[in-house]
């Protein structure tokens, strides 16, 4: 498992499912120290313990949504902003 960091929306920026906003996503791609990360509504990365104004990547963000459906997304940051959203993953569950 491991450590991991918690990310948070302000506001829906675009996300496949506008309820996806209110999830708190982990990732693998920052430190992986347990920090906080908050995307305000203008889309930047924000993070007590350093700047992120010049951050630019891409992170995987994933957790369960309130269905138990798993939701993995990329964020593409550019400058510190986001740039980009796209859902990794939509799975269709079929009946055997």
């Amino acid at each position: 498992m491991g450590l991991f960091d918690d990310v948070r929306f302000e506001c829906d920026l675009g996300f496949d499912d506008p309820k996806h906003a209110e999830l708190h996503f982990q990732t693998k791609s920052l430190n992986c120290a347990m920090d906080r990360y908050t995307v305000d509504k203008d889309g930047l990365l924000k993070n007590d313990y350093a700047d992120y104004t010049r951050y630019n990547g891409t992170i995987l963000i994933y957790d369960f949504d309130e269905e138990d459906e798993w939701v993995e997304y990329n964020i593409g940051f550019v400058n510190g902003r986001v740039r980009s959203i796209i859902r990794e993953n939509k799975w269709k569950e079929y009946e055997i």
